[in-house]
């Protein structure tokens, strides 16, 4: 039996409750159905991020190319290159190559040996969201900003 035929045979307002629950459904699976993300708009170019640090929001810059990654703190200008391999279309993984940051021989090599796990989570057309794990901690969600002129 086609939709129209059933409302006709229905009392009028279970036809109308019928009619909009029929409806809703269509409009509500229209708007949850899934985005398609372009996490290749994400792979290579100039970034922005505010991380957490003790405590505090600090501006990150965030340069990318082929399989380097450059970020700049912005409130010290220390510098830190990683390579960035791509795992698959839209995640990521960062080691530590070098930097301007001090670290002790110990630590330098904690660094290098860190893994820093990213997954691109959604994208828009300004920016993105990230879910990020390192080693054992627990993963942290961010928001990495196409960067403008301005930033």
């Amino acid at each position: 039996m086609h939709f129209k035929a059933l409302l006709t045979n229905m009392k009028p307002t279970l036809a109308k409750a019928v009619t909009f629950l029929f409806f809703f459904c269509l409009l509500f699976g229209c708007n949850r159905a899934k985005k398609e993300k372009n996490c290749g708009a994400y792979k290579t170019g100039s970034f922005f991020q505010l991380r957490r640090e003790a405590g505090e929001a600090v501006p990150f810059r965030i340069e990318r190319e082929d399989s380097v990654q450059v970020e700049t703190a912005q409130h010290t200008k220390d510098i830190g290159r990683y390579n960035i391999v791509w795992t698959d279309s839209c995640s990521y993984e960062l080691r530590y190559v070098d930097g301007t940051y001090v670290f002790t021989p110990e630590q330098l090599q904690a660094k290098r040996a860190e893994v820093r796990r990213s997954r691109i989570l959604e994208t828009t057309a300004l920016y993105c969201l990230t879910e990020t794990k390192t080693g054992n901690t627990e993963a942290v969600k961010d928001t990495l900003w196409l960067r403008t002129e301005s930033q």
